[in-house]
Formats: structure tokens, C-alpha cells, sequence
């Protein structure tokens, strides 16, 4: 009986790590992609940068009328023995200029 304790002790331990790390860079991923999709639309809309507090690096470009927005975020993530270890996320969005900019 306490064989089994330890054992799956030991596993949940190894384990639980990659699980978080998984869970952290699909909402980073998530972060980066909507970041990327509301800057690209408000600039495809204003024509200008939103005055935005952004989470990651924001690169903007706009080429033959149409707006593409990519975001790196940094994530921290725990591994296997506690150690920190930094990983990069990215996220990508395309919108084309419209043609009835708004005013506001």
C-alpha cells in the first residue's frame, strides 16, 4: 500500500508540471492571438495604434491595403524540479484597411 502512495506521489509530481506548462502556453497563445486580432482590427478601422497597454511585443504592418499584426508574449513556466523556464507565444492577425474609416 504505501509502494502505491509513493508511486503515485512521484507520478502527479513529474507530472503536474507538464500539465501546467500546457495549460500556460495555450492561454498565452490565446492572449497573443486575440491581442493580435483587436489591434489589427482597430487600426484597420482608426488607421491609427490604439493607445493600448499590449502584454507582449507588437510588430504592425500594412501591406497593399490590408493590416497584419503579430504579438510575442513571454510566459514563465515551471519545469521539472522547479526550476523557471521562459518561453515565447506567438500570435498573427490579417485585416484588410476598410473602406469606411471611423471618426472615432
Amino acid at each position: 500500500m504505501i509502494e502505491t502512495i509513493v508511486v503515485g506521489f512521484s507520478v502527479v509530481l513529474v507530472t503536474l508540471p507538464i500539465l501546467l506548462a500546457v495549460v500556460r502556453l495555450a492561454e498565452a497563445s490565446d492572449v497573443a492571438q486575440d491581442e493580435a486580432r483587436s489591434i489589427a482590427t482597430w487600426v484597420a478601422r482608426h488607421g491609427i495604434r490604439p493607445e493600448l497597454e499590449t502584454v507582449g511585443d507588437v510588430d504592425i504592418t500594412v501591406v497593399d491595403g490590408v493590416v497584419h499584426v503579430s504579438t510575442v508574449v513571454e510566459v514563465d513556466l515551471v519545469a521539472i524540479g522547479g526550476s523557471t523556464v521562459t518561453s515565447s507565444v506567438s500570435g498573427s492577425f490579417a485585416m484588410p484597411i476598410s473602406q469606411y474609416r471611423s471618426d472615432r
